[in-house]
């Protein structure tokens, strides 16, 4: 995983809740053979908004479900590249698959997931509507839902949200169709907001069986029309012809090494079909020797339609590298982020297919995937710690300077900071750019030294973890330099790189580290919960997940939100009985605490042995996930971090 950016301050998302009264027993009576399994989740994170409002807008109950000619878009003409797969709701939300079918004599934009799952389909409300954003009241979708297993009806709900405003400010109200006399219903959402250029409506389907997400019941949502009106009840027209684009949430790090020193390999972009291959491109020497180094890693930018992805060598023993199982051949598994569009092949798995003797390794490396692929980019570098900052300090420190120049030298810490950074497990973080990338810092009283400069300047010390963008120096980096009595620290600090550069913020804070881990299986837990309440009781895990979950150098990811930004776990079928992992000291105990940023919380295998046994044989079948405050689980899968 890369060294994470600089922590920003969570946007707090006020709670949002389902719908208040699902009546249960007209849900016995009607759905169909759906099943009923797991509470009920509405997939939601922190996204680039300020803040989170619920609408109090009724879902419309329609009898005697009409076709509306009038509407603003009909899909008459086939055009839906206003619609896109959405991450703004749900980071590690799968691909949406759009198409327009003829259905019931008429035209629809069918809606699915592309891998099967919950899906998020984005609406450009701006391109749609131009100028006239500003007069949408409210937004009404004529809908139908179906089993796709079977063409069966099924139960389903899911929610409209909006962005909304100057800031983006998100909202949203509930859908539902849980009889099959009103499929297809409409739906009305009212704006509470007056939308403007870059708001962005999103329509989701997150519930199939009444009370959760099934993944054998997958689920087609058919829209026969959209209708922007005014206040009045005007239909608004729209440019059917404008196009979607997708709102950047910032690159998912998640799972994997950080990287420093990449260097990008020229010739392995390009598409291909399943089990093609990109490249055999030979490496440069430079590219070469970064290979065979102990501790590199290859990273690949990517999408495919599986969200596999690996690397091979192709001389004359033509091998793959990080294919897992896809090929049969129970191979080790390449490192994939939980929005599958970036894989890393470190060294250690090159290694075990290729032999330790690097000098017979081929120059030449391909790619390749077993479902139609596209890849942006494939750089070797260098792995290094992906550190979270917590309790982060802001010093005041930002500008820019000449090569060898320092900034600095005007900023005296506060007693906070010096207190936070002389504190075992402090770090300093650097939001920086430079033209040679490489960046540290120094302290400047009577011993002026440098701390991470590496061996820039023929020193020989140690490097500052750095990516080009941000740079952490550890407290054990500082003592090393500047002895291991922290109160004799100087308490004026300067940073500098051995190129022009400049420096955008310094922060202070408690160092963290999130574990790269691959060969993911998935829990199967999400949904919502209140403070101290836990999900997901109605979830056992599956042998392969227990036996993920018990093997050494294990993991277990959780993406989430929650309003403290703090989440854990709790053991409850095991021989220590209802017990929190994780939870430090937010109940009293004092435990260990859980390595969590807000959106990704990692509990390790050995966290669980330390606080619930060493022998894994006693921990049951089962873990809830709990937080202090409000919050909402998306995805919790167990990975392998050996």
């Amino acid at each position: 995983m890369q060294i994470s950016t600089i922590t920003k301050e969570d946007e707090k998302l006020k709670k949002q809740r389902l719908f208040a009264c699902l009546m249960a027993g007209a849900m016995v009576l009607t759905m169909t053979a759906c099943g009923n399994s797991k509470s009920s989740a509405s997939d939601s994170t922190s996204t680039p908004v300020s803040a989170s409002t619920s609408t109090s807008a009724s879902v419309e109950e329609q009898k005697g479900f009409e076709y509306d000619d009038s509407a603003s878009i009909t899909f008459a003409d086939e055009k839906y590249g206003f619609v896109g797969s959405d991450s703004t709701v749900n980071p590690a939300a799968k691909e949406t698959a759009f198409s327009v079918v003829s259905r019931n004599g008429r035209k629809a934009l069918k809606i699915e997931s592309a891998e099967g799952g919950k899906f998020f389909a984005g609406i450009q409300m701006d391109a749609l509507l131009g100028d006239k954003i500003g007069e949408v009241k409210t937004v009404e979708f004529a809908l139908e839902t179906e089993c796709k297993d079977n063409g069966k009806f099924v139960a389903t709900s899911g929610n409209v949200y909006a962005y909304l405003g100057e800031d983006n400010e998100r909202s949203n109200t509930p859908w539902s169709i849980y009889l099959e006399k009103q499929n297809p219903k409409k739906i009305s959402y009212e704006l509470p907001q007056t939308a403007v250029a870059g708001n962005s409506l999103v329509l989701s389907l997150e519930v199939n069986d009444g009370s959760s997400y099934k993944a054998d019941r997958e689920t087609a949502l058919y829209v026969y029309s959209i209708s922007f009106k005014d206040a009045a009840g005007n239909v608004l027209p729209v440019d059917t012809s404008a196009e979607y684009v997708k709102v950047e949430t910032g690159e998912d790090r998640s799972n994997l090494f950080g990287i420093a020193g990449a260097i990008t390999v020229d010739g392995l972009v390009g598409a291909g079909g399943a089990w093609s291959q990109i490249g055999y491109q030979e490496l440069t020497d430079e590219q070469f020797e970064a290979l065979k180094t102990p501790g590199s890693v290859v990273e690949i930018s990517y999408q495919s339609s599986t969200g596999n992805m690996w690397m091979g060598l192709s001389g004359n023993a033509w091998l793959r590298i990080g294919v897992g199982n896809a090929d049969g051949s129970g191979q080790g598994f390449a490192y994939v982020n939980n929005s599958k569009n970036i894989a890393q092949i470190p060294y250690e798995e090159i290694v075990k297919v290729c032999g330790e003797d690097t000098s017979a390794w081929d120059k030449s490396i391909f790619i390749e995937s077993d479902g139609d692929f596209e890849v942006f980019s494939v750089k070797i570098g260098r792995q290094i710690p992906n550190i979270v900052l917590k309790d982060a300090i802001d010093i005041g420190l930002s500008g820019t300077s000449g090569a060898w120049g320092q900034l600095g030298y005007d900023v005296v810490l506060s007693d906070e900071a010096i207190e936070t950074l002389r504190t075992p497990g402090s770090v300093v973080a650097v939001e920086y750019t430079s033209e040679s990338g490489d960046f540290w810092i120094g302290l400047s009283g009577n011993a002026w030294l440098r701390v991470g400069v590496g061996n820039a300047d023929g020193s020989g010390s140690v490097d500052a973890y750095t990516d080009g963008n941000i740079c952490y120096v550890t407290y054990d980096m500082i003592a090393a330099v500047c002895g291991e009595d922290s109160s004799a620290w100087d308490t004026t600090l300067f940073v500098e790189s051995d190129t022009n550069f400049e420096v955008y913020s310094v922060k202070i804070g408690k160092a963290a580290e999130f574990k790269a881990n691959n060969k993911q299986v998935d829990a199967g837990i999400s949904g919502t919960g209140d403070g101290w309440a836990q999900i997901d009781y109605g979830i056992t895990l599956s042998d392969e997940a227990l036996e993920a979950l018990k093997t050494p150098g294990s993991v277990v990811n959780i993406s989430y939100t929650s309003e403290s930004g703090e989440i854990w776990i709790v053991m409850t079928s095991g021989a220590e009985g209802w017990k929190r992992i994780g939870v430090g000291d937010f109940d009293g105990s004092g435990q260990g605490y859980a390595v969590y940023d807000g959106s990704l919380c990692q509990i390790t295998h050995e966290m669980i042995a330390e606080y619930y046994g060493a022998d894994p044989s006693t921990w049951g079948n089962q873990f809830v996930v709990e937080a202090s405050t409000a919050f909402e689980v998306y995805s919790v899968n167990i990975g392998q971090t050996k």
